[in-house]
């Protein structure tokens, strides 16, 4: 039984820790909506079709929010006017809602920002990709007394993977799910009923 509840929590929660791309991850703890993202993302394909750029942040810097309709993601913890950022233009991007935007009440971690509605980019810090060009990068926001619904987001997974100079099998992707701790609950109850029937 104990092995069984090992394999159903790392199926879980396997895809932040053993992702080889960049994970999005939405969802509800408590009476807060929390945004993270985490992994890595090889942007050598990007940088040899000239497809990478850097730049100063303007004077007005940028906010840690969300705007789901407009496919727009971005934790600004760790940056700030005048510094380096480095872009990636994507090909696509997705919306993952209807809502309007707000602001995060708390930032951490690595500077993300998921930039869509015909934008396409993916910013970040230059520091955060090593010699081999691989971006690597975590963090989290949290939106105080929000819920899925007040952003009209709707669970499911949406992935930006067709962009000709992603590596193989690399990808962006947004997952929005209830709160993990509901989904390891059901997986075990899942289990207990399978057990009860066999």
């Amino acid at each position: 039984m104990k092995f069984y509840c090992l394999l159903i929590l790392l199926s879980v929660f396997c895809g932040s820790v053993c992702a080889d791309y960049i994970s999005i991850k939405i969802y509800e703890q408590g009476d807060d909506v929390i945004v993270s993202h985490s992994g890595s993302l090889d942007i050598s394909g990007f940088k040899g079709q000239g497809s990478y750029s850097e730049s100063q942040v303007g004077s007005s810097g940028y906010d840690s929010m969300i705007d789901p309709r407009d496919g727009y993601i971005c934790n600004a913890s760790g940056i700030s006017a005048g510094d380096t950022e480095g872009e990636i233009n994507l090909e696509t991007t997705v919306l993952f809602g209807f809502g309007s935007g707000a602001l995060a009440d708390s930032a951490s971690g690595d500077y993300f920002n998921l930039e869509g509605s015909g934008e396409n980019d993916l910013h970040f810090l230059p520091e955060n990709v090593d010699q081999n060009d691989i971006l690597t990068v975590n963090g989290s926001m949290t939106f105080q007394n929000k819920t899925l619904a007040d952003f009209m987001m709707y669970k499911g997974t949406y992935p930006i993977d067709d962009d000709s100079n992603f590596a193989d099998g690399e990808k962006i992707e947004i997952t929005i799910t209830p709160e993990p701790a509901t989904l390891a609950l059901l997986g075990l109850g899942g289990f207990v009923l399978r057990r009860r029937n066999a």
